[in-house]
């Protein structure tokens, strides 16, 4: 089905190919690993998944067929199938906890535990026109791989109570802002009783206060919120929340955002760590694995010369078009192509000055002496020299570069 709807030079492109691969192939792919993680091992099954992977990265990159797996995949921006499948098992075991000494993952709540829409409680938004008798302002902090929590509460508004919190140094400053509204609710009972018992909650977090609004997200803390709030509301307290901008010299946030930097010498109270943590170390991990296969392969040197390292090619927004990755990966219409898969006689460039590579292209090929020139011209000009290594055209240079490559012709 991809194949007939991604042709080189027409139809779906680049990053909508890419979506397709991981929204919809990469599930297919990886179903179930974890059951069968063992089998990948083998080279034979292995060997299939490349097979197919290859395919579909052939069609995101716009490249001949003949490309390499390796290099397939470094110009597709994906990473090989065996990589993607470790992750997606060490993920599972990470969030069921199947391995020793690993971290508690901060999963949503089981769906069974979801309390029913008509026992939901509204977040309702501070307003001018109540007068809160307590007023709380809480907020999070990670700094310096330290992660913490603060909450000042102000009763007509004198500072009665100073609160810090520590949380495990993996936890994520969202976590904080969340343990600090936490405590902050469980507090509200211990605290001097009023005759109306109306409170605003103030943080400097937008995504605490979506989190909390949204009824799609059921993260742990997000519910625990949500509960303590319900059972608050049922002791008739009227609660309601409010978002302050940080540093403006707003004197109940700068407090609490003291306490919340200062909570290193407290107890931990909260130690799960986000999925998202996770998820970015075992990507970072990947990377690494990435780099060593890239650099033990045998196949793909033209496209390893243009593109060394796997981290910086994947920040790379490179212009995907046949042209362009016929000349990085040196799989595309030139005679040395050509001549090596028996489609032409003679690999000699027209110019006669030797083999029509795409090193030849680039440095030596006569026809294109004006085009080089303007090359040139813009790498020095930025203080670099000429000639310039391959990979520096693309990291460096890749504006100018595409430019040039767009004005040779082919045929």
């Amino acid at each position: 089905m991809l194949g007939k709807s991604a042709k080189l030079q027409w139809e779906l492109g680049h990053k909508s190919l890419k979506t397709i691969y991981e929204g919809a192939l990469i599930p297919i792919l990886t179903y179930e690993a974890p059951v069968w993680e063992e089998a990948v091992a083998k080279y034979r099954n292995l060997r299939k998944l490349q097979r197919a992977q290859r395919l579909i990265n052939i069609k995101i990159s716009k490249t001949y067929r003949t490309i390499s797996f390796e290099a397939s995949c470094l110009m597709a921006e994906v990473p090989p199938i065996r990589i993607v499948i470790a992750e997606k098992v060490q993920l599972y075991k990470r969030k069921h906890c199947t391995e020793r000494n690993a971290y508690e993952c901060d999963l949503p709540v089981p769906v069974t535990d979801w309390p029913h829409p008509a026992q939901r409680v509204p977040i309702t938004e501070t307003s001018d026109l109540i007068s809160y008798a307590t007023q709380i302002y809480t907020d999070g902090s990670k700094i310096g791989g330290k992660v913490g929590a603060g909450v000042a509460i102000y009763m007509d508004k004198r500072l009665v109570r100073k609160c810090k919190y520590k949380l495990q140094d993996y936890c994520s400053n969202n976590q904080a802002e969340q343990i600090a509204i936490l405590k902050s609710l469980e507090l509200l009972p211990t605290l001097e009783d009023h005759n109306t018992r109306t409170v605003a909650i103030y943080t400097d977090s937008k995504v605490t206060l979506a989190s909390l609004k949204n009824s799609f997200i059921h993260s742990f803390l997000t519910e625990e919120i949500r509960n303590m709030l319900g059972h608050l509301t049922m002791l008739n307290w009227t609660i309601h929340f409010g978002w302050v901008k940080a540093h403006t010299g707003i004197e109940g946030n700068e407090v609490a955002g003291k306490l919340a930097q200062e909570a290193d010498d407290q107890n931990i109270v909260y130690a799960k760590i986000p999925t998202t943590s996770v998820v970015t170390e075992l990507k970072k991990d990947g990377i690494v694995k990435w780099q060593r296969q890239w650099e033990s392969t045998e196949k793909g040197a033209i496209c390893r010369s243009f593109f060394p390292s796997v981290e910086k090619r994947l920040k790379m927004k490179l212009p995907i078009t046949p042209e362009f990755t016929a000349i990085v990966t040196g799989h595309g219409k030139t005679k040395s192509y050509l001549h090596r898969f028996k489609l032409t006689d003679n690999p000699t460039c027209p110019c006669n000055e030797g083999v029509q590579t795409p090193e030849h292209l680039i440095y030596d090929y006569k026809l294109l002496e004006v085009q080089r020139s303007y090359l040139k011209q813009h790498i020095m000009a930025d203080g670099g020299n000429w000639p310039t290594p391959n990979s520096e055209l693309v990291a460096s240079y890749l504006k100018s570069f595409s430019r040039f490559v767009k004005s040779i012709d082919f045929n």
